[in-house]
């Protein structure tokens, strides 16, 4: 009886583990959906509700993930992957369907990109891996990109295009200053100041 509570206890445990995981994992399949969706120029009913239940995923697995103490960098890293999925998605989706709103910031959005890239490159270079911070202004940056999705699929406007663009501008910027220096990778640094105390720690120890 005891190897069999034993069992269902360590059953339990490995399941408990991977819900954040899965709950993650959800926003790759839900991409491919969006994007199939959009394809030919126009969306459904259904995008804009599934599109909330993917964001809604990506707050939940973090919460789950510090809530049930199996935050891991395997899921951080994954997080990542899977937001960059969404965001590609909401992009490409939004070419297809408003190219005309989307026109008139085509220089900004590729700037932002741009810099994202430059972002992800540098933490590449020094660390051989991509940035995993989640910082407040990438939280904000999420934010406005929810925003900006609901007004443009939801209402046809691209009124809160420029905040997005702000947004992500200040994210990837305080990024790349926090990859500058951190003396090794690591995720969930949430802040310049945060990655700044870090450093001062280790040069004292």
């Amino acid at each position: 009886m005891t190897a069999n509570a034993n069992y269902f206890r360590g059953t339990m445990r490995n399941i408990i583990r991977y819900i954040p995981v899965f709950l993650t994992g959800t926003r790759f399949p839900i991409a491919v959906i969006l994007l199939l969706d959009a394809k030919n120029g126009h969306v459904s009913k259904f995008f804009l509700p599934l599109l909330m239940v993917a964001a809604f995923t990506d707050v939940l697995d973090g919460f789950v993930a510090r809530k049930l103490n199996v935050a891991t960098e395997l899921g951080a890293l994954l997080d990542g992957y899977a937001d960059i999925a969404l965001y590609v998605t909401c992009l490409v989706s939004a070419f297809w369907v408003y190219p005309v709103i989307l026109h008139h910031y085509m220089v900004w959005i590729v700037g932002v990109l741009i810099l994202q890239l430059i972002s992800w490159g540098f933490s590449l270079v020094k660390f051989r891996k991509m940035t995993s911070y989640h910082t407040y202004t990438a939280k904000v940056w999420g934010v406005t990109i929810g925003l900006s999705v609901v007004f443009l699929f939801g209402f046809g406007s691209g009124a809160l295009l420029p905040l997005m663009i702000l947004a992500g501008f200040i994210c990837n910027i305080e990024e790349i200053f926090i990859t500058s220096i951190m003396p090794y990778w690591k995720a969930g640094i949430l802040s310049y100041k945060v990655a700044e105390d870090l450093r001062r720690n280790i040069k004292n120890e």
